[in-house]
C-alpha cells in the first residue's frame, strides 16, 4: 500500500534524476535565476495533495521560494474525496500559502492587484473535482498527466499514483517550463509597441464576410480575419483597418489614439453606422499589423463579448455574442475621411466626442448620463446659434454679443427666452428647449432619473443639431441610428 513517505521519496528522486539529465544535456548553462520557474534547479519545493478514496489522484504543486529549503516536500494525505475541501481550507492558512503574489490578468474572481497564493490557486483545486468526476465516470485516461502554471507555481495533476507516473509527469512538465522560458525570451526581445489598436464595436466585418471552410468554422475562424482592407493616413498618421474591424493607428500615446478612434466612431454615426465610443480599457498598445503575424494584448469589449467562454455563468445562461454587421469598404473609407475633417477642428472634435459619449451611454441604458451629455451639446448650440443671429441679423457688436452669451450673465433659460422674443426660434422649438432644460435641472438638482424616452428625444435633437445645424429634428431619416 502506498504511503506518504513513498510519494515524497518518488517526487524527490524524480526531481534529482531530471536535474542530472538536464545537467548532462545543458552543461554550461548560466541563465537560470532563483525564484523563476524555468527549471527544477534549486531552490525547488513541492507540496502534494493525495486523494485515495473513492478514486486515487495526486496534485503536485512546485514552487521556488527563496526562504525555503531546496527539495522541501510536503505530502498531504491520504485524503478521502469527501473531506478534500475541508482539509485544503485548513492547509492554505499556513504561512507558505499566505504569501502575497500579483494577480495574473486572466484571473477573474479576485478584485485586488495582489492576493494570497492559496486564493490564486483556488481554481486549480477546483480542477481536482473535475478530474475525480472523470475517474468516477471512466472518462479519464490514466496514462495522461496535466500541467498548468499559475504565477510562480507549477501545478501537476496525476491520475495514476505510482513511482513511474510521478517521474513521467515531472519529467514531462519540463516541456512546459522550457516553453515558458522561450516565451519570456521572445517577450524580452520583442519591440516596444509603436501604435495603438482597437475594435469597432458593435462588431462588424469590413468589406465582406470571410469565406470559411467547414474545418475553419470548427476551429473558430480562418486566418484571414486579420487581412488589411484599408490602408491610408489620417492626420499625418498611418492608419489601417482589418477585415474583423480592428483599427490600427500609428499613435503611441493612448489618449491621442482614443481621440482619433472616437472621431472615427462619431463620423460613423453621422454616416448612419452604429458605433460606440472607446475608452482606455478598449485600446491596446501594438505594432503595425502589417509587420507582425499576431496581434497581442487586445482587451476590448468586443473580444470579451466574442469569447463567451470567459463568462462564469453556465452555458445555458450566457448571452449570445453580438451578431456582426457588415460595413462596405468604400463606406468605411468615407467614414475615415469625415473623421479626418473632424479631427482637424478642435471645436468639432469636442462636439463629436460629447455626442458619441451620449450615444454610448444611451445604448448601455445609462440614460441619465446620456441626457447630461446631450444637454451640453444643446446648450452649446443655443450659444452658437444665438451668437450668429445677433451678429448677423441684428448687427450687434462683439462686446454686446458677449454680454448676452456669457453664462455668468445669462443662463440657458434667459437665452431661450431671448431667442423666442427676437423671433430666432418659434413657439414649438421654444417649448422643446425649455422642456429639455427643466428635465436637466430636475436631474441635477433633485436627482430625478431620466427614462429611455426622454434620453432618446434629447439625443436625437443633439444629433440633428450637429447634422443639420438645427435644434430639433424634423426629418426622421436624419435621426441617430440604432435607437
Amino acid at each position: 500500500m502506498t504511503s506518504e513517505s513513498e510519494i515524497s521519496d518518488w517526487i524527490v528522486n524524480s526531481v534529482k534524476e531530471v536535474r542530472e539529465e538536464s545537467s548532462e544535456t545543458e552543461s554550461g548553462r548560466s541563465d537560470t535565476h532563483p525564484g523563476e520557474i524555468i527549471s527544477y534547479e534549486p531552490p525547488s519545493q513541492f507540496e502534494a495533495f493525495w486523494i485515495n478514496e473513492p478514486v486515487e489522484l495526486l496534485l503536485i504543486l512546485h514552487s521556488k521560494d527563496e526562504g525555503r529549503e531546496d527539495l522541501e516536500t510536503i505530502v498531504n494525505g491520504p485524503i478521502k474525496f469527501e473531506n478534500f475541501l475541508d482539509r485544503v481550507e485548513k492547509i492554505i492558512q499556513s504561512p507558505r500559502w499566505q504569501q502575497v503574489e500579483p494577480v495574473p490578468s486572466h484571473v477573474q474572481n479576485v478584485s485586488d492587484d495582489y492576493a494570497a497564493r492559496g486564493e490564486l490557486l483556488a481554481p486549480e483545486f477546483s480542477r481536482v473535482y473535475e478530474m475525480a468526476d472523470a475517474l468516477l465516470t471512466n472518462q479519464a485516461d490514466k496514462g495522461l498527466h496535466i500541467s498548468n502554471v499559475v504565477n510562480n507555481t507549477l501545478c501537476i495533476y496525476i491520475y495514476d499514483v505510482s513511482k513511474e507516473s510521478i517521474f513521467k509527469s515531472i519529467k514531462g512538465s519540463t516541456n512546459i517550463i522550457k516553453s515558458l522560458e522561450n516565451i519570456e525570451m521572445e517577450e524580452s526581445d520583442s519591440e516596444e509597441p509603436t501604435g495603438s489598436g482597437t475594435y469597432i464595436y458593435p462588431p462588424v466585418w469590413v468589406g465582406s464576410v470571410p469565406e470559411m471552410s467547414f474545418s475553419e468554422k470548427v476551429l473558430q475562424g480562418p486566418d484571414n480575419f486579420a487581412e488589411t482592407v484599408i490602408e491610408r493616413s489620417i492626420g499625418g498618421n498611418k492608419l489601417s483597418v482589418q477585415k474583423d474591424g480592428f483599427i490600427y493607428v500609428d499613435i503611441g500615446d493612448s489618449e491621442k489614439a482614443i481621440d482619433m478612434f472616437n472621431c472615427i466612431f462619431a463620423a460613423g454615426l453621422f454616416k448612419g453606422e452604429v458605433m460606440d465610443s472607446v475608452k482606455a480599457g478598449g485600446v491596446t498598445g501594438t505594432r503595425d499589423p502589417e509587420s507582425e503575424h499576431e496581434r497581442f494584448g487586445i482587451f476590448s469589449q468586443l473580444r470579451k463579448d466574442l469569447t463567451p467562454s470567459n463568462s462564469p455563468a453556465p452555458l445555458s445562461q450566457r448571452a449570445d455574442p453580438p451578431r456582426r454587421g457588415i460595413i462596405n469598404k468604400d463606406d468605411m473609407d468615407s467614414i475615415i475621411s469625415l473623421a479626418e475633417d473632424i479631427y482637424k477642428n478642435d471645436e468639432e472634435k469636442e462636439k463629436a466626442s460629447f455626442l458619441l459619449q451620449a450615444y454610448t451611454h444611451h445604448r448601455n441604458n445609462e440614460f441619465s448620463q446620456s441626457y447630461l451629455f446631450s444637454w451640453i451639446l444643446i446648450e452649446n448650440h443655443i450659444n452658437h446659434s444665438l451668437r450668429s443671429h445677433l451678429k448677423d441679423a441684428r448687427e450687434m457688436s462683439n462686446s454686446r454679443v458677449r454680454k448676452v452669451i456669457d453664462s455668468s450673465n445669462w443662463g440657458a433659460s434667459n437665452k431661450i427666452e431671448l431667442a423666442e422674443i427676437i423671433g430666432h426660434i418659434d413657439k414649438s422649438k421654444y417649448s422643446k428647449l425649455n422642456g429639455f432644460r427643466k428635465k436637466r435641472n430636475k436631474l441635477v438638482h433633485n436627482m430625478t432619473e431620466v427614462d429611455k424616452k426622454d434620453s432618446t428625444e434629447i439625443l436625437n435633437a443633439a444629433f440633428e443639431m450637429l447634422y443639420n445645424d438645427d435644434v430639433t429634428p424634423e426629418d426622421e431619416s436624419n435621426q441617430i441610428p440604432g435607437l
